[in-house]
């Protein structure tokens, strides 16, 4: 069974302050995939139970509750999607609770912007069997 990748879906969940989103909707824009963008965590729960999507992308800073916390709420209504936690500092306590919450990966957003993008196409890859075409300068 093939997949074509113009049905991959993606929910990027971002606070208005963080500088993360602007890099990746650049990138993204040269994939042929759909995203959804919200900007609270109950626009992204509701998003993500409503149509179905193969991504979420939950930025820490998500008002009001915070991106562990938009992860719990997904899970809690038994969405297995799987989901990058996008924050500039991994304490082990923030590691440890997203593993608890089967987050696929944890990228810094700050440092790392391309690396979001990266574990996209991992997931792609990985969970979906996708080969996203390579994106050039993701530096």
């Amino acid at each position: 069974m093939t997949f074509d990748p113009s049905q991959l879906r993606v929910l990027i969940a971002h606070a208005d302050e963080s500088g993360w989103p602007a890099d990746v909707s650049a990138w993204l824009s040269r994939w042929p995939i759909g995203v959804h963008w919200t900007h609270t965590d109950m626009e992204a729960i509701g998003v993500a139970t409503r149509s179905p999507v193969h991504l979420v992308i939950v930025d820490d800073l998500l008002p009001p509750s915070g991106g562990l916390e938009a992860i719990r709420r997904i899970r809690r209504v038994g969405l297995t999607t799987p989901c990058l936690y996008v924050c500039d500092d991994p304490a082990p306590r923030l590691l440890s609770d997203a593993i608890k919450l089967d987050v696929f990966s944890v990228v810094e957003g700050a440092r790392h912007r391309d690396q979001i993008v990266r574990m996209i196409s991992r997931v792609a890859r990985r969970v979906y069997d996708i080969d996203l075409p390579a994106l050039p300068n993701l530096n």
